[in-house]
């Protein structure tokens, strides 16, 4: 930056130099403003990536769950009956 200053100084004195350092200071804070917003876009589609990675992850463990609680009252229903179909024979061997 002091030699954009001294180099512009050089060529069109003091008060121009001024309004040069100003600009070029301005057109660094531009540029560093540009790589800030490239940097927070990426950053917001990789957020959204992952909440998309998520959500998919969250809806295969709601099946998952769904599969597995299904799958124990199938379970205690195929038990209640068997233990159902043990007492009515051993009711009828009683009698």
């Amino acid at each position: 930056m002091d030699m954009i200053i001294e180099k512009t100084m050089e060529r069109y004195g003091s008060s121009v130099c001024r309004t040069e350092a100003v600009r070029a200071s301005l057109e660094d804070m531009q540029g560093e403003r540009d790589f800030a917003v490239k940097d927070i876009d990426a950053a917001v589609r990789e957020r959204d990536i992952l909440r998309a990675g998520r959500d998919e992850m969250l809806q295969i463990h709601n099946r998952l769950l769904d599969q597995l609680i299904e799958g124990q009252c199938q379970s205690q229903v195929m038990e209640a009956t068997f233990e159902g179909t043990r007492n009515t024979n051993g009711m009828e061997e009683l009698v």
